[in-house]
């Protein structure tokens, strides 16, 4: 199992990787509007999620790691039996408290291209996000097709 988790540490590195240097060739510098992400840049672990009402809470491990950096992020987490081999990649913007994230990567081909708008809260070292307040597919809002989430993220620390 831990030769599996390594390997997909790997892969979904390689992937952010890949997300990064693509966007990176693609304009000589970040934008303006991207510049006041470097707060949010670092490893965050998902320890509470509320989807629909259904409450979980994080016990031994996170339900997924967050990688973010200067508009660029990245996940990884276990599917719904535990196997640590799901995640993507993509951008984010900020536009006041909403967070725009843009799917580039999907280890799910359906997710690539979503465009989900959260609307998030900073607190220290601790980041609140409701999710799909907008959500679309190929420009079309699905919106109403997303469930009610919350979430709650907190910055790895050593």
């Amino acid at each position: 199992m831990k030769k599996q988790l390594l390997l997909d540490l790997v892969t979904v590195s390689f992937l952010f990787f890949i997300c990064i240097n693509t966007n990176a060739q693609n304009s000589k510098s970040l934008s303006s509007k991207n510049s006041s992400l470097s707060v949010l840049n670092g490893a965050w672990k998902m320890v509470y999620d509320n989807v629909d009402g259904k409450i979980m809470v994080a016990k031994d491990q996170p339900f997924k790691i967050y990688v973010l950096n200067d508009g660029f992020w990245m996940w990884f987490g276990p599917d719904s039996t535990g196997n640590w081999n799901q995640g993507g990649a993509g951008t984010y913007e900020i536009d006041g408290n909403i967070w725009k994230q843009k799917a580039l990567y999907s280890f799910d081909p359906s997710r690539v291209g979503l465009i989900d708008w959260s609307k998030f809260e900073m607190r220290e070292d601790t980041l609140y996000m409701q999710n799909y307040v907008k959500m679309f597919e190929k420009g079309k809002d699905i919106t109403t097709y997303m469930p009610r989430r919350n979430v709650k993220w907190v910055r790895f620390k050593e």
